[in-house]
């Protein structure tokens, strides 16, 4: 089924979108993000193990059956699913999976956490380019074993992977991080849910919250609203597949759309 609200904001996107190299900004701090963080050439951050994986994925028609927790999928209905098929609409495209890689790169990004792990290839680039560890959680029993395997295949062991629902597994998390990457439950009561709960239990001044798929549903759009004006951000980067919310103080409270 075809989602208008979605194509909507990213004709407007298209329409709008600015700052692609600086221009315009009079903020140091984002000036040198976007210059010398996101706009660093894509070649320098690609991961072709990784993205040798995700093509072995992309062809496998084998069938899982997957429980969703949120909001489902707009392309895939039935619980049994091929793997081809989530590769192909469920996963972070390359070019976003690079955006966060050249981003944890620019901030020196530590410690992460990820909600909503799939079949672990986002969480392979988080993990390469995390300076420590990676906390990614993946409610279904499925795709967890799936994701360990693809991760266990890359020689990748900075990972710790919680099978559990996302409200279930937060009540137990209780260590503060440096990047919270909010890929699961595309609903808006869900989300901000999560961000109430990570801000109290999770973050710290400059910790950075990015949540995917901000324009999928009306719902998605709302909740993405509401983090740019609540009082707990200062900065907010709007990607329009992708938004990323700093917490940090020292930054004004300005929202940007930023060609990407």
């Amino acid at each position: 089924m075809p989602n208008f609200h979605l194509a909507a904001h990213c004709i407007k996107y298209l329409i709008t979108a600015r700052h692609k190299r600086g221009y315009g900004i009079h903020s140091p701090f984002l000036f040198e993000f976007i210059t010398k963080g996101i706009s660093a050439p894509n070649r320098n951050f690609i991961l072709p193990d990784v993205e040798k994986l995700y093509g072995n994925l992309k062809r496998d028609c084998s069938e899982i059956i997957v429980t969703d927790f949120g909001a489902g999928s707009h392309k895939m209905k039935n619980d049994n699913r091929k793997i081809c098929e989530i590769a192909k609409y469920s996963l972070m495209p390359l070019k976003y999976r690079l955006l966060l890689a050249k981003n944890f790169n620019y901030l020196k990004i530590n410690t992460v956490l990820e909600l909503g792990t799939s079949l672990g290839v986002t969480t392979a680039y988080l993990a390469k380019y995390a300076g420590n560890t990676v906390t990614s959680i993946e409610g279904d029993l499925n795709l967890y074993e799936l994701a360990t395997e693809n991760l266990k295949k890359l020689n990748i062991k900075n990972v710790n992977l919680i099978n559990d629902e996302f409200a279930s597994a937060l009540e137990k998390i209780n260590q503060k991080f440096d990047a919270i990457l909010i890929d699961g439950n595309h609903t808006y009561k869900a989300t901000i849910q999560y961000f109430n709960k990570l801000i109290a239990n999770n973050c710290h001044n400059k910790t950075i919250l990015i949540f995917d798929d901000i324009y999928w549903s009306k719902g998605m759009t709302q909740a993405w609203k509401e983090i740019k004006k609540s009082s707990k951000t200062t900065l907010t980067l709007d990607f329009c597949k992708l938004g990323i919310a700093f917490l940090n103080p020292g930054l004004s409270k300005q929202n940007f759309v930023v060609r990407y």
